[in-house]
């Protein structure tokens, strides 16, 4: 056996142990911790991101799940229903926003981006009261957390897992869409990429209702 081979072994062996010991054999980056809540698991990456996982039969009924109640509540100050046990943060900090990965679509059947930017806005607006938007929809890819005009924004998870942004990350992503995929007929779509060195997290994205 060859030196490369037998690094090769080597590395897949360790790698194969380090993954299957993981819940369900998944990879969570090096520096990731991890806090048990109430409604489910916390993670934050060694690069400041945070994002939710509901745990397992969490009631989605709950009033911090349900977005027209936030809006509503909102609308009239008052204040808004928590996750139990989660960790409310009213200050995001500019270098958690920008842990996403910008990928534009924009097309002729995109919505307009004036409608973009007032998702963008109301997201924004409740991200300061330190709620998150949550893909809650089990057994489905996306869940819509506003809508506005022509314009939808969904918190998505392709692995069909319920995780939650904080609303301010959520609303800074569909800033962007707006702002930097924005075309010459005033429409924007797209979407912002939250991952992990071996994995998406998830998407926030923007597209024509």
């Amino acid at each position: 056996m060859n030196a490369a081979t037998f690094v090769f072994i080597f590395t897949f062996l360790f790698f194969s142990k380090l993954i299957a010991a993981l819940p369900n054999g998944e990879y969570i980056d090096p520096g990731t911790t991890s806090i048990e809540t109430e409604s489910g698991t916390l993670y934050t990456t060694a690069s400041g991101f945070k994002y939710l996982e509901l745990r397992a039969g969490f009631d989605t009924s709950h009033p911090a799940l349900d977005i027209n109640n936030l809006m509503r509540l909102h609308a009239e100050n008052k204040p808004l229903p928590r996750l139990p046990g989660v960790p409310y943060d009213t200050d995001i900090s500019p270098q958690m926003i920008s842990k996403g990965e910008l990928h534009c679509e924009t097309s002729g059947g995109s919505p307009l981006s004036k409608d973009v930017d007032m998702v963008a806005n109301a997201l924004l607006a409740i991200g300061k009261k330190g709620v998150y938007c949550c893909h809650k929809q089990q057994g489905k890819n996306c869940s819509p957390v506003w809508w506005q005009g022509t314009a939808i924004s969904d918190v998505c998870n392709f692995k069909k897992k319920q995780i939650c942004i904080h609303c301010t990350i959520a609303g800074q992503a569909v800033k962007e869409i707006a702002s930097k995929c924005n075309s010459n007929e005033s429409k924007a779509g797209g979407f912002v990429r939250f991952g992990s060195l071996f994995g998406t997290v998830g998407d926030v994205n923007a597209y024509h209702q």
